[in-house]
């Protein structure tokens, strides 16, 4: 059966899996910034901001943070979102990093893949015996 076959390979992909933790800092840290703006736009609309001119806001920042990424520097995004005077008359300096952590964006994905790391634990367990 086809359902057979594809728990067969995801049970051998799970099997070889290996988590690069330092890789994955750097990652988010380089381009989840990019994915959090979306939040902040959001907490800047609901405090009264024009959509369009915050979106157009983050969109010359989100390219000057591009551009240095591309060079191989840290991403600077968050640091020009909240130095900029006209995002700060909407939201605080500290409100808008706030809204700029990326590892709050993944909402409850951490959570689960533990129990579902869990959950496969115990079945390599059960398998043994």
């Amino acid at each position: 059966m086809i359902s057979d076959e594809l728990l067969i390979t995801t049970t051998r992909v799970l099997r070889g899996l290996q988590v690069n933790q330092p890789a994955i800092e750097r990652n988010l840290a380089a381009y989840g910034p990019f994915a959090s703006s979306e939040r902040l736009l959001m907490a800047l609309g609901k405090t009264g901001a024009d959509r369009q001119e915050m979106h157009e806001r983050l969109r010359e920042h989100a390219m000057t943070a591009w551009r240095a990424v591309q060079q191989g520097l840290p991403n600077p995004l968050v640091e020009l979102l909240a130095g900029d005077a006209q995002i700060q008359g909407y939201l605080s300096a500290d409100q808008i990093r706030a809204a700029m952590q990326a590892g709050g964006y993944t909402g409850f994905a951490a959570q689960r893949a533990r129990e579902l790391a869990e959950q496969i634990r115990a079945r390599q367990v059960e398998d043994i015996h």
